[in-house]
């Protein structure tokens, strides 16, 4: 009874490290930074969710580490992103395919295709849109899961998320309306 609570306290711990980083993130005004910091916060998750038993989770957050950095590198150049978009949202579908623990790992392959398209565009307003709708998805899987930091992450994130857009998109949108 002690190692389980010892240890289920410990996973729900790197999972409230994970939360921190995703909060956090959405409040930087460069996409740089918002993707610099998601990448920590997927690894993070992803290490919680291998200790959790789900798989879907974890795979999928631990390519989003390195797909997220090779979109950061091709944006900060000027590179274009589509190819890299269609390939990788190919490549979520195969790995929730090929880490199937139920309809549950639809969730995550769904979210995943969103944020390769969200993660893609260099737009801050439109990488925060994009994630009110993929938060929700990942909200239901981590109940499922039973991921607690998870699920106040995905809950404390869209909070954090609808204060970005208040206090940087619609502050942007007033001072490009007065100019």
């Amino acid at each position: 009874m002690i190692e389980f609570f010892t240890n289920g306290v410990v996973i729900q711990i790197i999972g409230f490290v994970g939360m921190f980083l995703s909060i956090i993130s959405f409040q930087s005004k460069s996409y740089q930074k918002i993707i610099w910091i998601r990448v920590a916060s997927e690894f993070v998750f992803a290490a919680q969710y291998f200790l959790l038993g789900a798989y879907t989770g974890m795979a999928t957050n631990l390519t989003s580490c390195v797909t997220n950095s090779i979109y950061r590198e091709r944006i900060k150049r000027g590179k274009k992103v589509l190819g890299f978009q269609i390939t990788f949202a190919v490549l979520f579908a195969v790995i929730g395919i090929l880490s199937w623990h139920g309809a549950v790992s639809l969730l995550v392959i769904a979210a995943k295709i969103l944020s390769t398209v969200a993660n893609g565009n260099a737009n801050p307003k439109t990488l925060r849109i994009l994630n009110l709708i993929i938060n929700p998805l990942w909200l239901i899987y981590d109940v499922i899961v039973f991921s607690l930091a998870g699920i106040l992450s995905d809950a404390f994130t869209i909070m954090s998320i609808i204060v970005a857009m208040v206090r940087l998109d619609k502050k942007r949108k007033e001072e490009t309306e007065l100019n």
